[in-house]
């Protein structure tokens, strides 16, 4: 079986389905989750040793394991837009906030292509973020 199709067959078999608004449902299984998957079957794959796509996800990650902090500044890329499933809020993430000369380090909001603190936009403060952990799970 290819590689791809592989990953497609755990990530499905991993997943739990919802019923959502107005009678539709998903398939929801948290990112983390497929990233784990991704990147289970993309280290010993030697076909896509060169592929951009795999350099990318594979940023941030040492021998498998996602490292503790991996700081992205918003001029390389912004988090992806994800709205939290049980408070229909956008997800927060911990930022480096800039304030003239003090660095701090805030929780702020990320959704409409904006850094979110209240209900004020803070864009001009954040030069860089944290991506969210995984959930703790129990080991064994």
């Amino acid at each position: 079986m290819h590689e791809l199709e592989k990953i497609l067959e755990e990530v499905k078999s991993s997943a739990v389905y919802a019923e959502v608004k107005g009678g539709y449902g998903a398939v929801c299984l948290p990112v983390g989750a497929i990233e784990r998957i991704i990147n289970k079957h993309m280290n010993g794959n030697a076909h896509c040793g060169e592929c951009s796509r795999r350099k990318w996800y594979q940023k941030g990650f040492e021998d498998g394991k996602k490292s503790k902090e991996k700081w992205i500044p918003v001029e390389e890329r912004l988090p992806e837009e994800k709205t939290n499933p049980v408070t229909q809020d956008f997800y927060e993430y911990q930022v480096t906030a800039k304030f003239q000369d003090i660095e701090d380090i805030r929780n702020y909001k990320f959704g409409n292509g904006h850094w979110w603190h209240g209900p004020g936009i803070v864009d001009q403060y954040v030069v860089a973020w944290l991506p969210r952990p995984d959930p703790y799970r129990k080991e064994g």
